[in-house]
């Protein structure tokens, strides 16, 4: 979650703020992705990195294609991924 956010309604989780709030909050700023990770092989995509070798420069995760495959065990798809903050 955005720094922001969790700084505004002093809550360290999603979890913690008033439901009626956290649709609204979620929508405006949703979690934050910026490292996918294999749970098979434990490959992680930084989007600090980048993935050279497979040809993508430093960027955020929705810059990668949804049919890209783990360059370590060439089994998953990126929407096996887990998404990590």
């Amino acid at each position: 979650m955005d720094h922001r956010v969790v700084a505004h309604y002093e809550a360290t989780s999603a979890g913690q703020l008033h439901p009626r709030m956290r649709d609204k909050v979620l929508a405006k700023y949703g979690p934050k992705r910026d490292r996918l990770q294999v749970p098979g092989c434990d490959y992680v995509y930084d989007e600090a990195k980048g993935a050279p070798r497979e040809g993508f420069r430093q960027g955020p995760v929705d810059d990668v294609p949804d049919d890209w495959c783990c360059p370590e065990c060439a089994v998953r798809e990126k929407i096996d991924f887990d998404e990590m903050g």
